[in-house]
């Protein structure tokens, strides 16, 4: 059976700590201060039995941050409303965190029945509490009347709780392992010991998880759960996890605990978001917000896409900046709260979580974000078209919905190269090709004497990756448009068109290497001889370089093809009557210095006209033949 995990919800002095005390025989309220002020302030923790998990949550409006960390990860509600006061602020509040962060169903009880000898004003308190939920969409499971202190009414809940449904988990559902951190602490023995449920995948006793947003991997050393050893937990299940921590690595609430190299951490996401209900709430464009994700809070600053202010039950589109790194997988639901005046304004969900930082662009591609994660992937396929990404690559990004992956691929008849499985469509390959004639096209107009384009010039220029190239080239080879050869791509058609003022160039450019013999000459030389510009130089050199009448020793550095020549003539001659070569005997053989020699000596071993052994050389392939 999958363990259940309850949160309870309701204003400050309700009875919530009560009546868990009445329902487990356990104090969720430990601390000097929470005894002393009869209060609870931070997160309790309670076994209903091995199986069911109940979370005490704060009431107070100054601790709704606590009660967000013990609502995130629940499965289902306990709703305390004290009979004598019956609906207050922070019962609404927190009825409207949970139902924000997918805790849609539950149990009611209406408290302190003891207080009240009215029966028909405790049967409007149970109609008033129900509508509301009715009318937010809650599913109310049972409404109960307790007293906790003279147990009236306490077995039947119970009973209702211990009849709850475990909710129905798609194992198949981020396999990868995520736990929010709601409790960090120490023990005498054991070390460091954290808590949290089991949002993804599972863990065993001797995994390495890394911790987020911190980056640091520590190693599980054991694992409890419901008071008791196991060696693994799983999605669902509440888990104390003891760590190895050599490095006394200080971890609070609201890290993360995952598999290795699942997330990353993030400043600036995509998301969408939808104002509370409750009249006169609302957020402005460039507003100062807490916000509230998986166990942490972070101050950050919306960033509206469509409109300068959203009032109360209004929705869009924004960019959030946060001040501190924070961690999320795409779909992961948030809370922001005013960073002053402590209200709950907005909740909604993250759309992107890949933007490294902010700019316009981003805002406008923000705008169009489907909502729904499969038309999302869809959107992200198409627009990450120069730089398409592999299947485990958006498993990872829509960890969510990795198992659903496969048939979105079917549905949107998407592709994957042959070599490096990239998924894209055909929308984006035919834009690719597209872009790359009309680079070609321009590239020739600014270059009319090249006719060879290499790998690093056409990357720089479109930004796309080396594996989508590789495949956009492979199609365009088949489908006739350009060639491939040793020298770089063409385009099929292309002449290079040569002005009497480039062949007078041409020629100046060959009778200098010419004129230099064996010292080579670099681009640097070679203009300051000719006075010419520099980029038009390199054009010039290249020409000659596709038509093989000078060669690149290294580092740009160029002989003429008739004085190369030479030098394996020079070489061969050499090599009939001895077997060793030194650096001395080509100095001697050529009559360079050592700065220029060895450069065309490396030059030699790389095309296997030579073989370096040591800091000998022998005759090479090229020679050999």
């Amino acid at each position: 059976m999958s363990q259940i995990v309850l949160a309870t919800a309701g204003h400050i002095d309700h009875g919530k700590t009560s009546l868990i005390y009445a329902l487990t025989g356990i104090s969720t309220d430990n601390t000097k201060d929470e005894i002393s002020r009869g209060i609870t302030i931070d997160l309790g923790y309670a076994q209903l039995n091995d199986k069911i998990t109940i979370i005490d949550v704060p009431g107070h409006e100054k601790f709704i941050k606590n009660m967000v960390a013990g609502a995130a990860g629940t499965h289902f509600a306990l709703i305390v409303v004290a009979a004598d006061d019956g609906i207050m602020p922070q019962t609404i509040e927190h009825i409207d965190i949970l139902i924000a962060l997918g805790v849609c169903k539950g149990h009611v009880a209406i408290s302190k029945i003891d207080l009240i000898d009215d029966l028909d004003w405790i049967e409007l308190i149970k109609v008033e509490t129900k509508d509301l939920l009715l009318k937010k969409n809650f599913e109310v499971l049972s409404i109960n009347e307790i007293d906790s202190i003279s147990g009236k009414g306490i077995q039947k809940i119970k009973e209702n709780i211990l009849n709850l449904t475990p909710t129905k988990i798609n194992k198949e559902v981020a396999s990868k392992f995520r736990m929010n951190i709601d409790r960090v602490f120490t023990k005498d023995g054991f070390g460091l010991i954290v808590t949290g449920t089991v949002l993804n995948g599972t863990a065993q006793i001797g995994d390495e998880l890394e911790v987020l947003p911190r980056k640091e991997v520590l190693k599980i050393r054991s694992i409890q759960t419901h008071g008791k050893k196991t060696l693994n937990v799983k999605i669902g299940d509440r888990a104390a996890i003891n760590l190895k921590n050599k490095k006394k690595i200080q971890l609070k609430r609201g890290d993360i605990l995952t598999s290795k190299g699942v997330l990353d951490t993030f400043l600036v996401a995509v998301i969408t978001l939808i104002v509370n209900s409750n009249k006169g709430f609302k957020i402005k464009n460039r507003q100062r917000v807490k916000f509230y994700l998986g166990t942490s809070e972070v101050i950050g600053q919306i960033t509206l896409c469509n409109a300068n202010i959203l009032k109360e039950g209004e929705s869009d589109h924004a960019i959030i900046k946060l001040e501190k790194p924070s961690s999320a997988f795409i779909d992961d639901k948030f809370i922001i709260r005013s960073y002053s005046s402590m209200e709950t304004l907005a909740s909604g969900i993250i759309l992107d979580i890949k933007q490294s930082s902010f700019n316009k662009k981003l805002k406008s591609k923000a705008k169009n974000i489907p909502l729904s994660p499969k038309e999302r992937f869809k959107y992200f396929v198409n627009l990450e078209w120069r730089n398409p990404k592999t299947i485990n690559e958006w498993r990872i990004i829509f960890l969510n919905f990795e198992h659903l992956i496969n048939s979105w691929i079917k549905v949107f008849n998407l592709k994957f190269t042959a070599k490096s499985g990239l998924i894209y469509s055909i929308e984006s390959e035919e834009k690719s090709i597209t872009e790359f004639v009309n680079f070609l096209d321009q590239f020739y107009v600014k270059n009319n004497l090249i006719k060879y384009v290499n790998d690093e010039i056409i990357l720089y220029s479109l930004k796309w990756s080396k594996e989508w190239l590789s495949h956009i080239k492979e199609k365009m080879i088949s489908s006739n448009l350009i060639k491939f050869n040793g020298k770089g791509i063409f385009k099929i058609g292309h002449k290079v068109n040569i002005s009497n003022l480039d062949s007078e160039n041409l020629k100046n450019i060959e009778n200098l290497l010419v004129a230099s013999g064996k010292t080579s000459l670099d681009i640097r030389n070679i203009n300051e001889n000719l006075g010419l510009k520099y980029e038009y130089t390199k054009s010039l050199i290249h020409f000659l370089q596709t038509k093989s009448l000078i060669i690149n020793i290294g580092d740009q550095s160029f002989l003429h093809i008739n004085t190369f020549k030479t030098v394996i003539k020079d070489l061969n001659t050499f090599f009939d009557k001895e077997k060793i070569l030194s650096v001395a005997n080509f100095k001697t053989l050529t009559g360079l210095t050592r700065k220029v020699a060895i450069p065309l000596l490396e030059y030699l071993d790389i095309n296997r006209y030579t073989k370096r052994v040591g800091d000998k050389r022998i005759i090479g392939e090229k020679l050999d033949d």
